[in-house]
């Protein structure tokens, strides 16, 4: 089932993407749990903010949520 996703809903939920990474490093599930937005849809995100140059990864670790 595809669940359509009009630009305001994009744009909406990848600024709250953007938001919360910008407060502190984080994990695609701590910002997922944040923000009530999917995790699928953090990782879409995540790639459209990393091709743009708006976010880079920081370092790579454990999971405080899921270990």
């Amino acid at each position: 089932m595809k669940i359509a996703m009009d630009k305001q809903t994009f744009e909406n939920q990848l600024k709250r993407t953007f938001e919360s990474f910008k407060e502190k490093p984080k994990t695609m599930l701590q910002v997922s749990s944040e923000t009530g937005i999917m995790r699928a849809s953090i990782c879409r995100y995540v790639a459209h903010l990393k091709k743009r140059k708006k976010i880079v990864t920081v370092k790579k670790g454990t999971c405080p949520l899921s270990k």
